[in-house]
């Protein structure tokens, strides 16, 4: 990482100075107290050499990103890439045609001034704003690589959990490289660990390139285990796609079965009468920032949970 050069965009410019460093990552050396917003306003690049593994060639590649603060533009062996304004949602690329057989170069010019986008705000300026942003590829980036037509999303929905009919209402979203001469087929499950609560089915055409979605519902569920604050129970939906009666990409996401809603005397889950009771949480640290990694972020749910007992937690601005 460096401060902003165009000739850094390029693939065969010399980076043996550059910093190296691991992500997450924050471009300001910061302190326990008294940041200074002066340290990260500035324009930098981030670059990183990779070879695809020789298992990945004849896939689609994907560029994800899960967060930078607060706009990048990725170069991808001297072809950019559109522009990402706003620091707190992922984004993403399909690179397919754009990697080389051996060595590549991703380059991203990240723009960590203040701008008037997510998460600054406010057309006045920083001094509007009672919390600080520090700048810097401050979450995940990692390259995916799917078949060529492949699930891109499962939403997945409990509805009516306390009656006799709950079911869980599924979209899965199909992305197609290109028209398919067969037909396909998803098939989504309801597992409670290895144990299939629920199947559902359903064929669909794939006439041309691009995306299309299927809904399908997973019922007959029977006794569930509903999730709770001192239970917090899991189901797994697992969506898998076949091609001539081939798997060749599932999907996976987690839910737990609950009814959340407010009364006028309260907040109830599943029923009952819950007394919320939590704090406000702010997504920075001292010394790194908002580049904290994953387990650390855990940490911090577990003692949330188990020091403090909260049972409720607001994520501020984010």
């Amino acid at each position: 990482i460096w401060k902003f050069d165009p000739a850094a965009l390029a693939p065969g410019f010399d980076d043996a100075a550059y910093s190296r460093v691991a992500l997450p990552h924050s471009v300001a050396k910061l302190s326990w107290q008294n940041w200074e917003p002066a340290a990260w306003q500035e324009v930098w690049v981030y670059r990183r050499h990779f070879t695809l593994p020789e298992e990945c060639k004849g896939l689609r590649t994907f560029l994800q990103f899960d967060g930078v603060m607060v706009g990048a533009t990725p170069t991808i062996n001297g072809h950019a890439l559109p522009q990402h304004l706003g620091g707190y949602l992922p984004f993403r690329y399909e690179i397919t045609n754009r990697l080389a057989e051996g060595d590549n170069v991703l380059a991203v010019a990240v723009d960590s001034r203040w701008s008037n986008v997510p998460p600054e705000g406010s057309p006045a300026g920083a001094k509007r704003i009672d919390y600080l942003e520090p700048g810097g590829i401050y979450r995940s980036v990692r390259l995916e690589a799917v078949p060529q037509t492949f699930i891109s999303d499962v939403f997945a929905k409990p509805v009516q959990v306390l009656d006799p009919r709950r079911r869980v209402e599924v979209i899965c979203s199909i992305d197609a490289g290109a028209q398919a001469t067969t037909p396909a087929r998803v098939e989504v499950e309801l597992r409670s660990g290895t144990r299939v609560v629920s199947r559902a089915q359903a064929t669909l055409r794939i006439d041309q390139a691009g995306a299309q979605q299927v809904a399908l519902t997973l019922s007959n569920l029977g006794n569930v285990e509903l999730w709770d604050v001192n239970a917090p129970h899991l189901y797994d939906v697992v969506a898998t796609l076949f091609v001539e009666d081939k798997p060749v990409h599932d999907y996976r996401v987690r839910i737990g079965l609950r009814e959340a809603r407010f009364e006028l005397d309260g907040f109830y889950l599943n029923g009952r009468r819950l007394q919320l009771f939590g704090l406000n949480r702010h997504e920075l640290y001292p010394y790194v920032g908002g580049a904290m990694p994953r387990r650390v972020m855990r940490r911090d749910a577990e003692m949330l949970r188990r020091e403090f007992n909260c049972n409720f937690v607001r994520c501020s601005h984010y």
